[in-house]
């Protein structure tokens, strides 16, 4: 069987051995651009997989933070946060004092603008915390919440 093998090989002639050269061209060129679609087509499909994924794993992380109460299907959400105190109750319950550093042990600093308290500065306590801020930074915030920025007890 081997002769038969050498037989057929040693008797290709010149076209067929050009026409196996342009076959294996052919081959590698069609494998190269499959490769090349392949990694195209990839490129387009793995972001929207992905983000598709994404927006699942959000959806179903959250199923449970909205509800579906009414026939035609819109959706509600819980109520808004109360709003702020009102700020003349806020100078009667929590009256404005004058900072002076001497009168605490450490260095204050003011946790709703980030400085340090200086002497002389006008500072307000929250009365059941009894954390301390400037007069302005505080008031602002207890506009729109109702706890302390620190530890969010109840502001008053």
């Amino acid at each position: 069987m081997r002769s038969h093998q050498s037989k057929l090989q040693d008797s290709s002639s010149p076209e067929q051995e050009e026409l196996r050269k342009s076959m294996a061209k052919d081959f590698g060129v069609v494998l190269i651009l499959s490769l090349i679609a392949v990694m195209a087509l990839s490129a387009f499909c793995i972001p929207c997989v992905l983000s598709s994924l994404k927006e699942w794993w959000a959806r179903w992380r959250n199923r449970g933070t909205t509800t579906n109460d009414n026939i035609s299907g819109s959706v509600t959400t819980a109520a808004p946060s109360p709003y702020g105190l009102d700020p003349e109750l806020l100078s009667v319950l929590m009256p404005a004092h004058i900072y002076s550093a001497a009168a605490t042990r450490e260095k204050q600093q003011c946790a709703v603008c980030i400085t340090e308290l200086r002497d002389g500065d006008e500072v307000r306590h929250l009365a059941r915390c009894l954390h301390l801020f400037h007069v302005d930074c505080i008031d602002v915030w207890l506009r729109s919440h109702t706890s302390c920025p620190v530890c969010r007890a109840m502001a008053l």
